[in-house]
């Protein structure tokens, strides 16, 4: 079992809203309820396929957190829900991408021409963007592994530093492996930001979605 959680929301000053567009059409749009043994409802889920068998997503609340992953899941996948165009073929190549390490992230190299700043706001000086990724989700983690890490970053006090989950293995030792998005996963934090997601989301629905 596979399990996706939701690491967040587009919530907050940044985005102006508490919804993200498209949330509930991600993947082929097959979202049906979840419930546990009490039949609680945690969240709503989707089936893809992968290269060997069907794997179950769990969109779960952030509040719930890896705790709410059953314990026999053999990986976890973190999804920012911030970032609404995911696609089953992303999610398809970031778990192929584990292969031997403990982990992949979907990640772009980065394009821009990066600056460090100096003093009064001016140029200080250029940085190479010479083997830098900009990181972004999914995050699909061992789950062994991954629990081990997040005990390890909770007792020592770390991880309210960490920017990512992939920050929480890289801490731990653990190997995380970079897999090219190579496709739109913008993230939704500004108005302008939700607008071109919206403009996206609707080209999507009036071609097809293309999995």
């Amino acid at each position: 079992m596979c399990l996706a959680l939701v690491a967040g929301a587009c919530v907050g000053p940044r985005s102006g809203s508490d919804q993200v567009p498209g949330l509930a059409s991600v993947l082929d749009g097959s979202l049906v309820p979840v419930v546990d043994a009490t039949d609680r409802t945690l969240g709503v889920a989707a089936v893809v396929r992968t290269t060997e068998d069907w794997v179950v997503l769990l969109l779960l609340p952030h509040d719930e957190g890896v705790s709410a992953a059953p314990d026999a899941a053999e990986v976890i996948v973190v999804h920012d829900a911030a970032r609404p165009l995911l696609r089953a073929d992303l999610v398809r190549r970031v778990l192929d991408g584990i292969g031997d390490a403990d982990g992949a992230i979907a990640a772009h190299p980065v394009a821009d021409s990066l600056k460090a700043a100096g003093p009064r706001g001016r140029v200080g000086r250029s940085v190479s963007r010479e083997g830098l990724w900009a990181a972004e989700t999914p995050q699909a983690f061992r789950a062994g592994p991954f629990r081990e890490a997040l005990a390890r970053a909770v007792a020592e006090g770390t991880l309210d530093a960490m920017t990512d989950c992939a920050s929480i293995m890289e801490a731990a030792g653990r190997s995380v492996a970079l897999v090219d998005s190579a496709v739109p996963n913008l993230k939704v934090t500004t108005e302008p930001d939700r607008a071109v997601v919206e403009a996206l989301l609707a080209a999507r629905a009036e071609h097809g979605a293309v999995h």
